[in-house]
């Protein structure tokens, strides 16, 4: 069930980050695994213009200078892996997801503050 007036903008923005965050631990995770593997070549994903294009409000188009663009929430293949011809380094990749479990803690917490603030909000209650 989808409910309209919950899905604001900035819900919108957290959850497409949590969905990036979620296709940048899987492109780790691949490399990673093939870190032995010496016809491997390393694989990523621009994650930086998925979260700009969310952040910039799709297509959808304002017509006065005071409403306010919506994110959208595109599939997961909106953001294919690519080959990089560089081989797999494991302190890069260890990095790399120490990173991205970082800014995907943080989403995490700002969404479940968002849900807090609205659940106080209807209930009434702390």
């Amino acid at each position: 069930m989808k409910v309209g007036i919950l899905d604001t903008a900035y819900s919108l923005l957290l959850r497409r980050a949590m969905q990036v965050y979620d296709r940048q631990r899987s492109a780790i995770a691949q490399n990673i695994s093939q870190v032995n593997n010496p016809d491997y070549s390393r694989v990523s994903t621009d994650f930086s213009k998925e979260l700009q294009k969310a952040m910039g409000g799709g297509p959808l188009k304002t017509t006065n200078p005071r409403h306010i663009a919506a994110p959208t929430l595109d599939s997961e293949e909106s953001a294919p892996f690519k080959q990089e011809k560089t081989p797999v380094d494991l302190t890069r990749e260890m990095t790399d997801l120490a990173e991205n479990q970082i800014r995907t803690d943080f989403t995490l917490r700002s969404l479940r503050q968002y849900w807090d603030i609205l659940r106080m909000g209807i209930t009434g209650r702390a």
